[in-house]
């Protein structure tokens, strides 16, 4: 990381830094939409047929595929896997990328506002914090928040089963 930031300009750093969202925004769409999957099992597929099987606007594919540099572009509509897209079609990484996006982003998002708010003091009470004020349950412990969500609690699930699945304790 260092050798990358010494031979890039600041302004180009902080100008990538400042994308970063959109990638991540652009990865989430595409796993909704179950593209990472399709990739892998055909080996190699066009815009078109992923539009056909994903039912979404072929265009917008196009771009997202290209803001993700999540998989290998074999011509200007002809995308086949990488590493990142095989391990973007498992249910562990997809559950990783859901969670922290479908949970986690919007209170991201507001902790400026949030710190502001509080004089930017450190939170001290668990269940008053930046996700309590992002998601707008104040007093509420996350979990039960997690757990009334049925596609947040599975995406969390498959995080975890990810995370700590095939190490031992």
């Amino acid at each position: 990381m260092k050798l990358v930031t010494a031979l890039q300009e600041p302004e180009d750093a902080i100008t990538k830094l400042a994308y970063h969202p959109s990638i991540f925004m652009a990865t989430r769409t595409l796993l909704e939409l179950g593209v990472f999957r399709h990739i892998v099992e055909k080996e190699c597929i066009t815009s078109q047929e992923l539009a056909n099987l994903t039912k979404a606007d072929e265009v917008l594919l196009g771009t997202a595929l290209k803001i993700v540099n999540d998989v290998a572009e074999l011509d200007d509509s002809t995308y086949g896997p990488n590493p990142l897209t095989k391990a973007l079609a498992t249910r562990q990484t997809a559950g990783l990328v859901e969670f922290i996006y479908d949970a986690g982003m919007i209170f991201i998002a507001k902790l400026p506002e949030y710190f502001e708010r509080h004089e930017y003091k450190n939170p001290t009470n668990q269940n008053w914090g930046p996700a309590q004020y992002g998601h707008n349950f104040p007093g509420q412990n996350l979990w039960p928040y997690i757990a009334a969500n049925p596609k947040l609690l599975n995406a969390v699930h498959a995080f975890f089963e990810g995370g700590r699945g095939s190490r031992p304790l």
